[in-house]
């Protein structure tokens, strides 16, 4: 994919939608705490890895820019899964959809660049 682009210039890549998501832990130590204590030790505050009220210690986020332009960050719970119809419905529908127009309007064509998972294309490809 690079090395097809190696020629482009400035004003290609200021036409060049870039998006992505992002999982992360919200918790104290990460989603794999590693602790070392002694058995008395079990239920310190500072031995247990913090959870939010739904029990859950991930998020999602997802995101893209393009040129000056940035979308909203949508950040969803890490319990939801994102398969197509959710990724379809609550990202690109209210948030990615508006977001193109909008660079439409400020730079004309574009390209997206994102990672292709298969959440993004099964009920696309209905």
């Amino acid at each position: 994919w690079c090395q097809e682009r190696l020629g482009c210039n400035y004003d290609d890549w200021v036409r060049t939608v870039w998006y992505n998501e992002l999982y992360f832990s919200i918790a104290g130590f990460g989603s794999h705490p590693i602790v070392i204590r002694n058995a008395a030790e079990e239920y310190y505050p500072d031995c247990l890895d913090k959870r939010s009220k739904s029990g859950s210690t991930m998020v999602i986020t997802s995101s893209a820019f393009c040129g000056y332009m940035k979308s909203d960050i949508v950040f969803m719970e890490g319990k939801v899964m994102v398969n197509s119809e959710v990724y379809i419905l609550q990202i690109l529908d209210p948030y990615l959809i508006p977001f193109w127009h909008k660079i439409y309007k400020g730079y004309g064509w574009t390209q997206v660049v994102e990672d292709s998972a298969s959440r993004h294309q099964k009920c696309a490809i209905k």
